[in-house]
């Protein structure tokens, strides 16, 4: 008998104890299972390399990318595996899953790069207004000429695929363009003023169909709206986002669905591999108040996060949502939970997912990386 109540004392001393962690966690938030983040290493950069530097991954190297030249280093040894002089001041910068493009805007140059350095290297007929680029490398060149909108699409090897001309008394001005990840369609958003209304028309083109006249295949006219993005997502699907509305579009189907906005969306970015669309919602009723959202491209249903203080960066990066908040830092996934979270680094410009279990944060003229326990 007193051997179990010995044993019956030891089991409440263990609930209590249970008790009294759920009740800690539960109030102050200690043991939330938030993943740790152990410094690596840390390198500093040249005078050069600190004022207007981009900065980005390619597979689990690091790319810098200056006026002067664009580099690839290596975040093990910290050595340098190639690096190309470019001479470009007003660059143009895109990034892909393993692919970068650097252009000169206004100017006439383009180089494409992936992690094992120059791809190709080109020149446009004609001022280079805006670019996109696809995983595969075909490149989306929309260029500036007098009265005229110029969009021309190259392959990975800048050999020119179509040429798409509109007036712009007519179509109006190009807002953005996207193309498909299999290289088979392009669209453009146009913004159109008519009398007093302003309207978005978007052009479907199928660019590997010359039967059909001008390559489009579709057109559609959106009243009272700006478009101001469209990307692909889902294979042959089309994301459309206005200042009103969040747009999916299966042109092939002819079917449209779309949901309006609570706010404005500051920052976003779509997530095609997830087919989802991240981004911070402003609050039309408090302009202090900001929501991390999740839409669900499939769905347009969102998952959303309250943020209590302003978001002053934000960032997607291989399924990670980065956003800093005063002097936090803080990482949630695609469920809209918290993985990580540090004191940021001050000052600091950009957060980088090497992989899912290394980053590297850039710190004025600092890299430092830090490993994701």
């Amino acid at each position: 008998m007193k051997k179990l109540k010995k044993n019956l004392r030891y089991v409440g001393i263990i609930v209590v104890c249970i008790l009294i962690y759920m009740l800690i966690d539960g109030k102050y938030g200690f043991g939330d299972r938030v993943k740790v983040l152990e410094k690596e290493s840390v390198t500093e950069h040249t005078e050069k390399e600190t004022i207007g530097t981009q900065y980005g991954t390619l597979k689990d190297s690091s790319f810098i990318c200056t006026n002067e030249e664009i580099k690839l280093k290596n975040l093990s040894n910290n050595t340098i595996l190639w690096n190309q002089k470019i001479n470009i001041q007003n660059r143009i910068y895109k990034k892909t899953k393993d692919k970068v493009i650097v252009a000169s805007k206004y100017g006439y140059k383009i180089f494409l790069f992936n992690e094992k350095g120059k791809i190709v290297e080109f020149n446009t007929q004609h001022p280079i207004v805006d670019i996109e680029l696809n995983n595969n490398g075909y490149m989306g060149v929309v260029q500036e000429d007098g009265d005229k909108n110029l969009i021309t699409v190259y392959d990975n090897k800048a050999k020119k695929i179509i040429e798409r001309i509109t007036y712009i008394n007519k179509s109006g001005r190009i807002m953005c363009c996207a193309l498909s990840e299999d290289n088979k369609y392009l669209t453009i958003a146009y913004l159109r003023a008519n009398g007093n209304s302003i309207n978005s028309d978007i052009e479907f083109l199928n660019i590997k169909d010359e039967d059909l006249i001008d390559n489009i295949y579709a057109t559609k006219t959106y009243r009272d709206r700006i478009i101001y993005k469209v990307g692909y997502h889902n294979g042959d699907k089309l994301f459309a986002l206005s200042d009103k509305e969040i747009y999916d579009i299966d042109i092939l189907k002819d079917v449209t669905r779309n949901k309006l906005l609570e706010g404005n969306i500051n920052m976003f970015s779509l997530a095609e591999s997830e087919n989802k669309l991240v981004g911070v919602l402003s609050n039309k009723l408090d302009a202090t108040k900001e929501s991390l959202v999740v839409y669900d491209m499939s769905t347009l249903k969102a998952k959303k996060v309250e943020i209590k203080e302003q978001v002053t960066y934000f960032r997607y990066d291989k399924g990670n949502i980065i956003i800093n908040q005063k002097n936090m830092i803080y990482c949630f996934n695609l469920n809209g939970e918290i993985v990580w979270k540090i004191k940021s680094p001050q000052p600091f410009s950009e957060i980088l997912f090497v992989n899912q279990n290394k980053i590297m944060v850039v710190s004025g003229n600092q890299d430092i990386v830090y490993n994701v326990r």
